[in-house]
């Protein structure tokens, strides 16, 4: 029995590990680590599955990443090259759907509302579209799919990664939620899942179960809309992108700037730097 999910979410499987592999096969089954060099306060970027297995993750430092896998090999980010190979992926992913909502570099969600006489049956939607960047552009891919964007989300990193597809009707979000980290839900980072273990809320169930004055009270405004998600109620949506609300530039020095003729040097350069973006962009 086929089953419509009006919202689908593909994300690249370690996204610019991937970008890399295709021009550097060689490297497949190593740990690798793209990020910034150690010596130069560098941040992980991504790392293969190879490199995880030491404890390496994104985000991390690259000194401390060196410190668990000595043995990696270091690339540096390729951002133009890496984003020539996402524009390549949205191209595939977005072909003959009509509303979509890109997100970062790796990841695509796609409404499908209004189609169903065209992709009734969504799981075999998820699964062509996963073959399809798998066969035109050599790369690994999770696909999730649900009645809302936030569920699609836990969808695609609770059930589908790495490479699969996996659907979360409403119904049965509740139950496969219950048992998961209440900071796995959209908009719980990681201070407000501690807030909230402070009050015995530690998993999905726990604050699915909390009342209205309850989850208004640690999490404000949006706390009824978080924990409905916990019990399968999602009315999020993919909204197609807007102009860019914001432009920044940014630089990471690999020692402190205690000089304030050397710093304002370097906050000149940003500036220019932000001026000519905005140039390009058509802003005075």
């Amino acid at each position: 029995m086929s089953l419509f999910l009006p919202v689908v979410l593909c994300d690249l499987d370690a996204a610019f590990l991937g970008f890399e592999l295709l021009r550097k096969p060689e490297l497949r089954g190593r740990a690798v680590i793209i990020g910034g060099r150690p010596e130069q306060r560098g941040v992980v970027a991504t790392c293969s599955y190879e490199a995880r297995a030491f404890g390496v993750r994104s985000a991390m430092s690259s000194a401390e990443a060196v410190r668990r896998c000595p043995q990696a090999l270091f690339l540096p980010v390729d951002m133009p090259y890496y984003m020539e190979m996402s524009r390549r992926f949205r191209d595939v992913a977005t072909r003959d759907v009509a509303v979509c909502e890109p997100v970062g570099l790796d990841e695509v969600y796609l409404d499908l509302r209004g189609q169903e006489r065209h992709h009734p049956d969504t799981d075999a939607f998820c699964r062509d579209l996963r073959q399809r960047v798998r066969d035109e552009l050599g790369l690994s891919c999770s696909v999730g799919a649900s009645s809302g964007r936030a569920l699609a989300k836990l969808a695609c990193e609770i059930l589908a990664k790495p490479g699969r597809v996996a659907l979360l009707a409403p119904e049965d979000a509740p139950a496969v939620l219950s048992r998961q980290p209440v900071g796995v839900l959209p908009g719980v980072g990681r201070a407000t899942a501690e807030l909230l273990g402070r009050y015995g809320i530690r998993s999905c169930g726990d604050l699915a179960a909390a009342g209205d004055e309850a989850v208004a009270h640690w999490l404000g405004t949006r706390g009824r809309e978080i924990r409905d998600v916990a019990r399968g109620l999602d009315r999020s949506r993919v909204v197609p992108p807007g102009p860019p609300k914001s432009l920044s530039v940014d630089e990471t020095f690999a020692r402190d700037l205690r000089d304030p003729v050397e710093t304002r040097h370097a906050l000149v350069r940003l500036c220019w730097d932000l001026g000519g973006r905005l140039a390009a962009d058509g802003h005075e």
